[in-house]
């Protein structure tokens, strides 16, 4: 008499278990999922194999795709070997500049307000930021001395010059004969602050520059630093490269973003990564990791518990917080939702909003997890996050484990 068949469940481990003499039996292609209709109690469901799409770049790998819904045409972003990619799904296009090795993979995060289009890297060392097709910009440069009354500039044939007082005294006009006025400052920082606000219109008429002064049409103020002004070409693309510059000043002079003289403004028309530096008296530190939340872009510090914030619309980073819980290193930092994920290598601690501006994120009481994340293994997908902790089970927002005793012997056996 024939015995009666007994189902043997083959594939519903992935991994070895050498410890137990266990055979080495894998599902390839296939998804195992519970399914109470199955005489077993459970279905492989077919996924498609790998196929080739393409070769991008010099590689040997691929070490980051990045896309963002609304940014950027929706392209694509490929980071291989050191080299940065922009993908529109016909043209692959090599962004100058390279993004190191510190970081196996790079991290990538999008800064979107009206006009602004901003896609920043931190490769574990430095900070970059890619903006599409770059303005044409040249920055006012104070070298030796002060800026005084009567020394004049010129940005596209509209002139301007320096008054000790007076905005509106004459007709000006913009011209040659007649520049608009600008009112000196107690300090060469203040007068180009000064200047910058006339070439947008966005000071006090009448008391920092003259009354009857209109924003200027084909440039944008940049930046305005103690020393420099930048400005830019408000198209991008090559043209911005004709518009003419002068100056009158033993102070000043124009400059390219490297520094060389020039009497136009330059690099306009490109596709480039400019490097974004981290504030002055933490130069030991690197960026280690990018995210955007609330309009911020949030740069976490390798090698610490640093959190530094650029605020919405801007491209330098002033703001600083510390991760709180323990004095560990930081892993990496996510968003999930309207939340900063801060990881560490011992904890994790889970941030908010607060609408303050000088400390526009806090740690949210009673959310830290005492355990921290193995690097590179953290992942957000359906608006929850995944990781592995550094006890090697894989848990998910809420701290659940979600690992079975298999996958955990492989992880603790990684790199044997």
């Amino acid at each position: 008499m024939a015995g009666a068949l007994t189902n043997i469940p083959i594939g519903t481990e992935v991994y070895k278990r050498p410890y137990a003499g266990g055979v080495d039996l894998r599902l390839l292609n296939r998804f195992f999922e519970e399914d109470k209709s199955a005489a077993s109690g459970q279905s492989l469901v077919a996924r498609p194999g790998t196929a080739f799409v393409a070769n991008i770049g010099v590689g040997p790998t691929i070490r980051a795709l990045f896309t963002q819904d609304g940014a950027f045409g929706d392209d694509l972003f490929i980071i291989s070997g050191d080299g940065l990619y922009r993908y529109d799904g016909t043209t692959l296009t090599l962004i100058s500049g390279a993004v190191g090795f510190a970081a196996t993979f790079p991290s990538l995060a999008v800064q979107t307000s009206p006009g602004i289009e901003r896609l920043w890297v931190a490769d574990g060392d430095n900070l970059f930021y890619y903006e599409g097709l770059s303005r044409a910009q040249a920055g006012l440069q104070v070298g030796v001395g002060n800026i005084a009354a009567a020394d004049v500039v010129s940005i596209d044939g509209v002139y301007y010059t320096w008054v000790a007082s007076g905005v509106d005294t004459g007709a000006p006009a913009g011209t040659l004969a007649n520049p608009w006025k600008v009112l000196l400052g107690a300090n060469n920082e203040f007068s180009l602050a000064n200047l910058g606000d006339a070439i947008g219109n966005t000071g006090s008429p009448g008391g920092t520059y003259s009354t009857a002064l209109v924003a200027h049409t084909t440039v944008r103020r940049r930046r305005a630093a103690p020393t420099r002004l930048t400005v830019e070409a408000i198209t991008a693309g090559a043209g911005g490269n004709a518009i003419a510059l002068t100056e009158t000043s033993t102070a000043l002079s124009w400059q390219t973003p490297a520094g060389a003289p020039t009497g136009t403004l330059v690099n306009g028309g490109l596709h480039f990564l400019t490097e974004a530096p981290l504030p002055e008296g933490t130069d030991d530190m690197k960026a280690l990791a990018v995210a955007t939340i609330s309009g911020f872009i949030v740069v976490a510090a390798a090698n610490a518990q640093r959190l530094f914030y650029i605020f919405p619309g801007e491209f330098w980073v002033d703001t600083f917080a510390e991760a709180e819980a323990e004095p560990d290193h930081l892993v990496t930092i996510k968003t999930v939702g309207d939340l900063l994920w801060v990881i560490g290598s011992s904890t994790i601690e889970i941030w908010a909003a607060t609408g303050d501006e000088a400390s526009p994120f806090a740690p949210v009481q009673g959310r830290t997890l005492r355990f921290g994340a193995i690097e590179d293994t953290v992942v957000v997908l359906d608006n929850n996050i995944f990781y592995v902790d550094t006890t090697g089970i894989v848990r998910d927002a809420s701290g659940t484990r979600l690992s079975t005793h298999t996958v955990e012997e492989k992880i603790r056996l990684r790199g044997t």
